[in-house]
């Protein structure tokens, strides 16, 4: 399991979003055949930049990743905001997913709230570095 894959279990975990967290957008019709609504994730992520020291590179690396929360009230996306930074705050020493990497550590810079006007949405903006 990779990295995304492991985020996407972990956030599975939190009740509205199971099911509903994706890599890079989010589609127009879920698994279910129906539309896909509000609350959802969406997030990118990069290859990483892998550690180097005076013996060459390491297998250890850092990943970059935008994660987007999207919900149509302010409210459900305080409250989504605060799910999501608590399963993301808890990865740091640990393998995360169902047998994914193993997390040495974390830092995320202060989450940023949006509104979308066109398709009337709330957003909150999280980005994170993994140190893997």
């Amino acid at each position: 399991m990779n990295l995304e894959e492991a985020m996407i279990f972990e956030l599975d975990t939190i009740g509205p979003l199971n099911g509903k967290t994706y890599p890079a957008n989010a589609p127009q019709m879920g698994l279910d055949g129906l539309p896909v609504t509000t609350p959802y994730i969406v997030f990118l992520s990069s290859f990483g930049r892998e550690i180097r020291t005076l013996a060459g590179f390491t297998r250890n690396k850092s990943v970059n990743v935008d994660l987007n929360i999207l919900t149509s009230d302010y409210p459900q996306l305080k409250d989504l905001t605060e799910q999501v930074m608590s399963v993301i705050t808890s990865f740091p020493r640990r393998v995360i997913g169902d047998g994914g990497p193993f997390i040495q550590d974390l830092t995320y810079e202060d989450p940023t709230e949006l509104y979308e006007a066109l398709p009337a949405l709330h957003r909150c903006n999280i980005s994170l570095t993994f140190h893997l």
